[in-house]
């Protein structure tokens, strides 16, 4: 085991978040750039862990006294209520992979490094991850638990080796999970506010290491870092720059036009108020599309974006609120050519901070 960072070393961390959520974002930023630098990658995973250790006693309530006092947590999202047909009972967590079932370069790799971790992919997957969390970025709730279960209704073979993007990546917990349980090609998440990107870079190593700073690899030989990459991006702009072609998007991103509309016309970047940033996960502006009339603006610009980038067998999954109708939701795709499958749906409760009126009065008139 690889010692644990000084004690003062994690004080001093706490003492410059607790100045503001503007300092938490900037104390963060600054382990980012550590963790992405190679000689100090595991030094900085330690302290993670060593700060995640400081307040894992104390349950739910050490959590939320540590974001008001210090503006962030760490702490574990629980998978399981959210994947479909794993056996109940098995015990998941830190399984290493028996050696027959490592390639033989990770298993030289071990012989050298006897630290080095494994972990079993498909049903043998964490039933939990570790993530950062700020003010400015959308908490993961039930909207974004009911997309993840949907998208854990498909099999397997959808997302294995294929390039995926997700849309509105937020802090990148659903991005990292497709990751671990599918194993493709590569994802991409993507989301327009930066300091997202930034949380979301750091809870891909918080779950791509350990504790005690050691890869943990799995069987194929590959971390999590070789799987997900990050950026920010308006959509799918990163994706249409950068020439690549998808096999997958999917995206849950606002249907709710902004009670303010001036407010979505200031200029996005990190230095930007948290509130504003906040409100990024909730509301859109209008798009110039028909569909606006109906809150799916956003959505039928990603489409339209998507159509560009993916290849002709490839598949777009939206999580989408249905207030407008099902009809309305379907002629979405159908006027672009898409046939529809519809995977689940449920009802759940609207987010407290949430301005829906626009919403209520479309269905009034749908």
């Amino acid at each position: 085991m690889a010692a644990a960072p000084p004690v003062e070393e994690v004080d001093a961390f706490l003492r410059t978040c607790a100045a503001s959520g503007d300092a938490a974002y900037g104390a963060a930023k600054a382990v980012l750039e550590r963790l992405q630098a190679p000689a100090t990658r595991a030094d900085a995973r330690r302290l993670l862990g060593a700060v995640r250790r400081r307040f894992a006693g104390g349950g739910p309530a050490a959590g939320h006294e540590c974001f008001r006092t210090f503006h962030f947590r760490i702490h574990d999202v629980v998978l399981d209520p959210h994947l479909q047909g794993t056996p109940v009972g098995r015990p998941l967590a830190d399984n290493l992979v028996p050696p027959l079932a490592v390639p033989e370069r990770i298993r030289e790799s071990g012989r050298r490094n006897p630290g080095v971790r494994w972990r079993t992919t498909g049903f043998q997957q964490r039933k939990k991850l570790t993530m950062m969390e700020i003010p400015s970025i959308f908490i993961p709730e039930d909207w974004s638990f009911t997309f993840y279960e949907g998208l854990n209704r498909h099999p397997d073979s959808i997302f294995r080796d294929k390039t995926v993007a997700e849309l509105g990546c937020g802090n990148g917990w659903i991005s990292i999970a497709r990751a671990e349980k599918w194993c493709p090609s590569k994802v991409y998440g993507l989301d327009i506010n930066p300091r997202a990107i930034k949380i979301a870079g750091i809870n891909l190593y918080l779950n791509a290491f350990d504790d005690d700073g050691l890869p943990i690899y799995d069987s194929e030989g590959k971390t999590l870092l070789d799987r997900v990459e990050f950026y920010e991006s308006d959509l799918l702009s990163y994706c249409r720059d950068n020439k690549i072609e998808l096999d997958r998007i999917v995206g849950c991103i606002p249907q709710i036009l902004n009670p303010n509309p001036e407010a979505m016309s200031k200029i996005v970047s990190e230095n930007s108020s948290e509130e504003f940033l906040y409100s990024l996960s909730n509301y859109c502006a209008l798009q110039g599309f028909v569909e606006d009339q109906f809150g799916l603006g956003l959505i039928a610009r990603a489409v339209e974006e998507g159509i560009s980038v993916i290849k002709p067998s490839g598949l777009m999954v939206f999580n989408m609120g249905g207030r407008p109708g099902q009809g309305v939701c379907e002629r979405l795709f159908l006027r672009r050519g898409f046939r529809i499958n519809k995977l689940w749906q449920t009802k759940i409760m609207q987010a407290a901070d949430t301005d829906i009126s626009a919403l209520v009065e479309i269905e009034k008139n749908s």
